[in-house]
């Protein structure tokens, strides 16, 4: 891995580019193990992101979104933090202080944000602040990569102490208690919402392009209650279905994505009970849940 540079994807919005300009300037004088990856292009509102955008997504090891005032409920920027949310990318994102309360979705203030700068009304203390925080984040990943070397892992030739297994259940119920409570707030359910419709509307894109090609006969969407993708072909048919149990509750909802054999005939039937006598292959559940790290995902349900 040795001479391996890292990339990083900056996320941000055209009223911030005087932001990535610095992170441009740092990486470039002080971090050359540092690759950066900065897409400049026409963002039109609700257009999918291009075909570049998500190549840089693929290839990155870690995405940094900036997140002010003016980008904080940019369509690009959130579309590309739910696409790298969805590719199980690192992010870490670099934000206003006084914004932190007003975020939803996949990052928000129930998560650690160290690298929050202040939005100054002088222009002179807040340019420094966010320099300062940018050198931080860049030596954070240079470090964390640096520090990714391989162990070979060994059994220990002893049994933890007492002290230690209390020690893990402690730190069990502690994260039971603060993943029950995040999964409890609306906030957490819109931030699901949301990234079922990036969902669907990525994989709109991509069919676009098979369409064109006739490989794909069509497909069909809700993107209101019951919301649901199905796309189609001579050989096979795909759905995706998000099932919720009470109403704008996580609890119980499950994203449920099936693969048929053959063309899949729907009907107006078909969110109430999705007809699986059609020669389906199989079914796969997943569930918007909190990793230990207190991070937002979909974790997948073995049925």
């Amino acid at each position: 891995m040795e001479g391996k540079k890292t990339k990083v994807f900056i996320s941000y919005c055209t009223d911030d580019l005087a932001k990535v300009q610095i992170i441009e300037e740092e990486v470039k004088v002080n971090f050359p193990m540092v690759e950066l990856i900065i897409i400049a292009y026409n963002r039109e509102p609700l257009k999918p992101l291009s075909e570049k955008v998500l190549f840089g997504l693929k290839e990155c090891d870690i995405i940094i979104p900036i997140l002010t005032e003016k980008s904080m409920n940019n369509q690009w920027v959130n579309q590309e933090i739910g696409v790298s949310v969805a590719l199980n990318k690192t992010i870490r994102p670099l934000v206003q202080n006084d914004i932190l309360n007003k975020l939803k979705g996949f990052i928000h203030d129930k998560v650690d944000m160290p690298y929050l700068f202040i939005n100054s009304s002088t222009k002179g203390e807040g340019h420094r602040d966010f320099i300062k925080h940018t050198k931080i984040l860049i030596q954070d990943i240079v470090n964390e990569r640096e520090n990714q070397i391989e162990v070979i892992s060994v059994q220990p030739a002893f049994k933890p102490s007492l002290e230690s297994k209390l020690e893990l259940i402690e730190k069990s119920r502690d994260f039971k208690s603060k993943r029950e409570k995040i999964l409890k707030q609306h906030d957490t359910f819109e931030s699901a919402e949301q990234n079922v419709e990036l969902l669907f509307k990525h994989v709109q894109f991509n069919l676009d392009r098979l369409k064109d090609r006739k490989i794909i006969k069509g497909w069909e969407y809700n993107f209101n209650y019951p919301k649901y993708f199905i796309f189609k072909s001579e050989l096979h048919s795909i759905s995706f279905y998000w099932k919720l149990a009470e109403h704008e509750k996580l609890k119980g909802a499950i994203l449920e994505v099936c693969y048929y054999q053959d063309y899949l005939v729907t009907s107006n039937k078909l969110t109430e009970n999705i007809p699986h006598e059609r020669g389906m292959k199989v079914t796969y559940q997943y569930q918007y849940d909190v990793d230990e790290n207190l991070n937002l995902g979909w974790k997948s349900v073995h049925n």
